[in-house]
């Protein structure tokens, strides 16, 4: 979850983004949920003009093409067989790789005029998952509602 805050936060500074996410080959969703909320994210904290996005150096998009294309709804995303390897989501490319060897890794790729900035999380084993679990399990019992997603439990 961390990652997508900082995801939100540099993409206030760069023009144009893509996500790359990796994957066991057992893993059904392609994208992932943690991709999407990252596209999703970004496309909130960036909330320009297409004109200054356009002056500021990101691809100019076709937004007819985008809504007739793979994920142009997030509702299609779940409908897509075989799995998505690339889509554009919110005007953001996702890449998503399912391969043995492989548990759960995301890079976010920014760039700019002669720059890029690359985030990258990498959980090689389900260890990495357990903090997020406890906290989970910690919290569960201090709340007042329903709350969806690890990330409104983090302070």
């Amino acid at each position: 979850m961390l990652m997508i805050r900082l995801a939100a936060e540099v993409a206030k500074y760069f023009p144009a983004a893509e996500i790359v996410e990796l994957h066991h080959a057992m893993k059904r969703d392609a994208p992932s949920g943690t991709a999407l909320m990252t596209a999703a994210a970004i496309a909130r904290a960036r909330r320009r003009p297409a004109e200054e996005a356009a002056r500021l150096g990101a691809p100019v998009r076709d937004p007819a093409a985008e809504r007739s294309g793979p994920g142009a709804r997030l509702e299609a995303v779940e409908e897509m067989a075989p799995p998505s390897r690339g889509l554009i989501l919110n005007g953001i490319p996702i890449h998503s790789v399912r391969l043995p060897g492989l548990v759960a890794h995301q890079e976010v790729l920014f760039g700019g005029e002669g720059e890029t900035l690359l985030l990258r999380h990498d959980a090689t084993t389900r260890a990495a998952f357990m903090p997020g679990l406890r906290l989970a399990v910690e919290k569960v019992m201090t709340l007042d509602r329903l709350v969806v997603g690890l990330e409104n439990l983090l302070d």
